[in-house]
């Protein structure tokens, strides 16, 4: 998932909840965390935050 954001989102995997999670930079408009069961799901919703806000830098 870094190499898909290219290290805009800081993104993991949750051991414990078995889930993808993603976070947008500090100087980013948007804050909050975004979740999803695939890295495809979680590029997704990335995808919808950024086509609304703009692209993180």
């Amino acid at each position: 998932m870094q190499a898909t954001t290219r290290g805009r989102w800081l993104c993991w995997f949750g051991r414990a909840t078995r889930r993808y999670w993603a976070m947008a930079p500090r100087s980013y408009p948007w804050s909050g965390l975004l979740e999803s069961d695939t890295p495809e799901g979680l590029a997704a919703a990335i995808g919808q935050v950024e086509l609304f806000y703009g692209p993180a830098s």
